[in-house]
């Protein structure tokens, strides 16, 4: 294990598949003995409503209260975790450079250790949020390996999208590349829509949530586990069906050959 070796880790959104995820991650981390340094921050500036005790780790006494504000508490109470809290959406790239720069505790926003990680996960339920993202991931410059965890649900099924880049160069590519056309549909940010439209967003069932959260927290615990050769782990899709109990990733990796990414088939 690389000597001083850390993973930062940025949840965004902290909804059915967020919440879960964190709850899921805290858990873990409780317990982990294994000598790295990890740091976990989340972050999302929306409220606990009546309507998300059905899918989301809130209780009534949390109503009215910001999500991530009320998960990062529970989290220490219940785990004794540190879980750096941000109670804003995140618009711009600049948010989450700063979020990534708050995780290094020693002030180095670009790591000078090669083998350091960090994690984004974007939970969001738009895609103007997640282009964002996107766009984050795509000028990130670190010098270790960078992650980017993409779940996306429909109402029963779903695909988490794994995107890898080690250092200055992208070898997986994020949702962009499979669905090209998202691009052109991407949106408006969720501060600006009305209680009206986020009320009528597509439903998804909670056991779909559970199991986009359980598919990224294994991920993750995978990269944690595997330490040093966390950097060759293949990026890639995986398609799910919550209720068919059907599961499938395909690696997908830049081929110097080909020059182009080529899709495990």
């Amino acid at each position: 294990m690389s000597l001083f070796m850390k993973i930062n880790i940025c949840i965004i959104g902290c909804g059915g598949t967020g919440g879960n995820l964190t709850a899921r991650l805290a858990r873990f981390l409780s317990g982990y003995q294994g000598g790295l340094a990890i740091n976990t921050a989340i972050a999302d500036g929306d409220t606990v409503e009546l309507k998300n005790m059905d899918r989301q780790p809130f209780d009534d006494g949390d109503l009215g209260e910001n999500k991530e504000v009320v998960l990062a508490e529970n989290i220490e109470s219940s785990f004794h975790v540190r879980i750096d809290s941000y109670p804003d959406y995140i618009l711009e790239t600049g948010d989450l450079d700063r979020i990534f720069q708050s995780l290094n505790r020693e002030g180095d926003y670009i790591s000078s250790a090669s083998g350091d990680i960090n994690i984004l996960v974007s939970c969001v339920d738009n895609h103007a949020a997640r282009k964002v993202c996107h766009d984050w991931f795509e000028k990130a410059s670190f010098w270790g390996t960078t992650f980017f965890i993409d779940p996306a649900n429909e109402d029963v099924s779903s695909e988490v999208v794994i995107a890898k880049r080690n250092a200055h160069t992208i070898t997986s590519p994020d949702r962009f590349w499979y669905y090209p056309d998202i691009i052109n549909d991407l949106g408006r940010p969720v501060n600006e829509m009305s209680c009206e439209e986020l009320n009528n967003a597509a439903p998804q069932h909670f056991a779909v949530n559970c199991y986009a959260a359980d598919i990224c927290f294994a991920f993750i615990a995978g990269i944690i586990m595997c330490q040093d050769n966390a950097q060759l782990l293949p990026g890639g899709i995986t398609y799910f069906h919550a209720f068919k109990m059907f599961q499938r990733f395909y690696a997908c990796e830049y081929d110097e050959e080909e020059q182009q990414y080529v899709r495990e088939s």
